[in-house]
C-alpha cells in the first residue's frame, strides 16, 4: 500500500485547503468516497460524504462532518481549533450515538509548535467515558535543523508505568534543503537501542521526486523491497503514484493511485488501485468539490501594500508591506504547507520544487495572499 513518505506529495484525503495556480484561493467543500468490491472494470458504490465547515471565516476547516450514503446519517465529525498563529492546535473526533441522538467524544490530538512554527509534538489521546477524561495513547516528537525535519520519534503510553515508550523512529538526511535519505528504525527494548528496519532513497528531476527506492534491513544487509515512481503533469502536479514490490526475481506491480485536476490545479478525483496479478483493480475513489475561499482574517492587507519580488524567483523572494508582518506561510498547489517563517522579509525558496505556490502573510490580525512562481 501507499507509504507515508516524506518525499511523496499529499493525497486528496488529507484534510487541507487546496490553493489553485492563480491568485484565487479555493477551499475544499465536499469529498465523496466510493468503494469497489473487486469488480473489473470497477463498479463504484458511494459509501460516505465528508462536508467541510470554515467557521473561522477563512479557508482552514474547523469542522469535518462524515455522513453515510444514501441515508445521510451522521457517522463522525472532526472539530479543529487554531492558535493565534492560525496553526491547528487541537483536533477532537466525535462519533454519533444513534440511540441517544447525540455526539460523544472518542479521541483528540494536540499539536505543539516551536518559535519557528515547526510542529514539534503530535499527541493523540482517547476518551474514557468512565473517568470522563482523556488518556494518553501515542505521540510523535519531531526534531529539526532550521526548518528541515530531521527526526520523527513515535512513542506509546504505558499505563502501568505512566511513561512514554519508544516504538519507531525516522531519520532524514538532506542535500541542501532536499531530503535524500530516510532511515526507519524500531526500538529494541532488550538492547535499549534502535534497530534499522527500512531505507528510502529518492531520485529527483530538478526539484521533483521521480522515484523512491525502498530497502529492508535483513541481518545487517539492505535488501530490495519496493520501488515507487511518480508522474507529473505540466503544472508539476502528481498524476500517478506507482508502487512495485521485489519478489526475489523481478519487480511486480502492487499499488497505484491516479489523480485528475481542474484548470485551477484543484484535485478533482483520486483513485486507488491494487494489482491482482493480471490487471489493476480499483479499490477506492474520492471525488472533490471546491469553492472560492474567503480571507483568513476579518480584514486583509490592501493589495498595493503587499508585494513580492522577484516573481518568478529561483532562490529568494522579498516581501514589501506597509503593515508589520508577524509570520509567513507558503503552500503548494495541493494545499500542503511547505514553508513557514517569522524572520525578516526575505524568504529562501531555493529548496522548493519548481511550480506555483501561495504565500500568506499575517500581521495585526490581518492577512494577505500572493501567488509565487518558483523557477
Amino acid at each position: 500500500m501507499k507509504q507515508m513518505l516524506l518525499f511523496a506529495t499529499c493525497t486528496l484525503c488529507l484534510l487541507v485547503v487546496f490553493p489553485c495556480a492563480s491568485q484565487t484561493v479555493y477551499k475544499l467543500d465536499q469529498l465523496l468516497s466510493y468503494d469497489n468490491d473487486s469488480n473489473v472494470p470497477a463498479v463504484w458504490e458511494q459509501q460516505t460524504t465528508l462536508q467541510f465547515t470554515y467557521a473561522n471565516g477563512g479557508n482552514k476547516e474547523t469542522k469535518i462532518l462524515a455522513l453515510s450514503f444514501p441515508e445521510g446519517d451522521n457517522l463522525y465529525q472532526v472539530i479543529k481549533t487554531y492558535n493565534a498563529g492560525n496553526y491547528v492546535q487541537l483536533e477532537v473526533v466525535q462519533y454519533w450515538n444513534e440511540s441517544l441522538s447525540q455526539w460523544y467524544d472518542a479521541s483528540q490530538t494536540i499539536y505543539t509548535y516551536d518559535e519557528s512554527n515547526n510542529l514539534i509534538e503530535e499527541k493523540a489521546q482517547t476518551y474514557n467515558p468512565i473517568t470522563m477524561g482523556y488518556l494518553n495513547n501515542y505521540r510523535v516528537l519531531n526534531g529539526y535543523s532550521g526548518n528541515n525535519l530531521t527526526t520523527e520519534t513515535r512513542q506509546t503510553w504505558n499505563i502501568g508505568t505512566n511513561t512514554w515508550l519508544n516504538i519507531e523512529k525516522n531519520d532524514y538526511t538532506y542535500s541542501g534543503n532536499l531530503p535524500t535519505l530516510k532511515i526507519s528504525s524500531t526500538w529494541d527494548t532488550p538492547s535499549m537501542s534502535w534497530i534499522p528496519n527500512e531505507r528510502d532513497t529518492p531520485t529527483y528531476s530538478g526539484n521533483l521526486v521521480t522515484n523512491v527506492k525502498v530497502d529492508k534491513y535483513n541481518g545487517g544487509v539492505w535488501e530490495d523491497y519496493e520501488r515507487i515512481a511518480f508522474t507529473y503533469n505540466g503544472q508539476g502536479l502528481e498524476t500517478e503514484y506507482l508502487s512495485e514490490i521485489w519478489n526475489g526475481a523481478a519487480w511486480v506491480n502492487e499499488y497505484k493511485d491516479t489523480s485528475i485536476y481542474d484548470a485551477n490545479g484543484n484535485r478533482l478525483e483520486f483513485i486507488e488501485a491494487v494489482w491482482n496479478g493480471t490487471e489493476w483493480v480499483g479499490e477506492q475513489r474520492v471525488v472533490a468539490s471546491y469553492s472560492i475561499a474567503s480571507p483568513l482574517a476579518t480584514r486583509s492587507f490592501e493589495v498595493e501594500s503587499f508585494k513580492v519580488y522577484p516573481n518568478p524567483a529561483s532562490n529568494f523572494i522579498t516581501v514589501s508591506s506597509n503593515i508589520p508582518i508577524n509570520n509567513f506561510e507558503m503552500y503548494d498547489v495541493l494545499g500542503k504547507k511547505v514553508l513557514s517563517s517569522s524572520e525578516g522579509k526575505q524568504i529562501n525558496i531555493e529548496h522548493l520544487k519548481s511550480g506555483v505556490y501561495i504565500l500568506k502573510a499575517f500581521g495585526n490580525n490581518q492577512s494577505a495572499t500572493q501567488r509565487v512562481i518558483k523557477k
